[in-house]
């Protein structure tokens, strides 16, 4: 990928609306369902291959589910399955409950990673996450990752743009940003309560390509408050002719 094909790649098979198949995983203890609810509930959901046999990017769909399902949630221990990730939520759930006698709450923690996108180049994952473990309100997040569909390798940034682009790239996102939030050009944008570091802007690395073009995620409190609530920018391809390379595009 060191730069651009002289000609276009060779056409590649599309892929399937039910390549992948999405599969479930929940246990709960107490009772969620009372007036006054008193439990833990773990929710799961994430893609399985029906591909026979795999390929590379069956492979990396199930290596990015894996990575983010498993990751640490109320302690700093990655799960060894969804098993023991439930179980390690339940028990800090019941701890809370042995210390305090009178304490009544719903915990609860809901992941999910899903396809949503896949074309003959590029397949884009998103992971969500949604907790509480009491507290004002629960906290959510939002982690996107694509994929070069042929051979199953992350796309990165440097990946994504034609030789040269990234400045050129960075213009027509504050562009945009600023359009999508009403935001003038001559308004800084901490003054419109943004938290960018120095008050200039700058992207993420959590982004996906999409059908209707490149997608970044801020999640909550990365360059807002709260209240703010997460932050989309959506960059369609009609804004980035030139700037991205074509075997994404094409």
């Amino acid at each position: 990928m060191a730069g651009c094909a002289a000609t276009a790649p060779a056409p590649a098979p599309p892929i399937s609306a039910d390549r992948w198949k999405t599969r479930s995983f929940e246990r709960t203890v107490g009772d969620c369902d009372s007036p006054l609810p008193d439990c833990a509930a773990v929710v799961i959901r994430y893609p399985v291959s029906t591909a026979t046999p795999p390929e590379p990017l069956d492979e990396a769909v199930s290596w990015f589910a894996e990575e983010q399902l498993l990751a640490p949630v109320v302690t700093e221990v990655r799960a060894a399955d969804l098993e023991a990730l439930a179980a390690q939520f339940v028990y800090e759930y019941e701890q809370v409950k042995r210390e305090l006698t009178e304490y009544r709450s719903r915990w609860f923690l809901k992941r999910e990673v899903s396809v949503v996108y896949a074309s003959r180049r590029v397949a884009s994952l998103c992971f969500s996450e949604i907790i509480y473990t009491g507290g004002a309100h629960p906290n959510s997040r939002k982690r996107y990752q694509s994929f070069d569909a042929s051979t199953g390798r992350p796309i990165t940034m440097d990946e994504l743009l034609a030789p040269g682009a990234r400045r050129r790239f960075d213009a027509v996102a504050e562009r945009m940003f600023r359009q999508t939030h009403g935001i003038l050009p001559d308004v800084s944008l901490s003054g419109a309560g943004f938290w960018f570091e120095n008050g200039r802007f700058a992207l993420n690395d959590n982004f996906a390509v999409i059908a209707e073009g490149v997608l970044f995620y801020f999640n909550p409190y990365e360059i807002a408050s709260y209240a703010a609530g997460p932050t989309e920018l959506l960059i369609p391809f009609s804004e980035l002719k030139g700037l991205l390379r074509k075997q994404w595009t094409d």
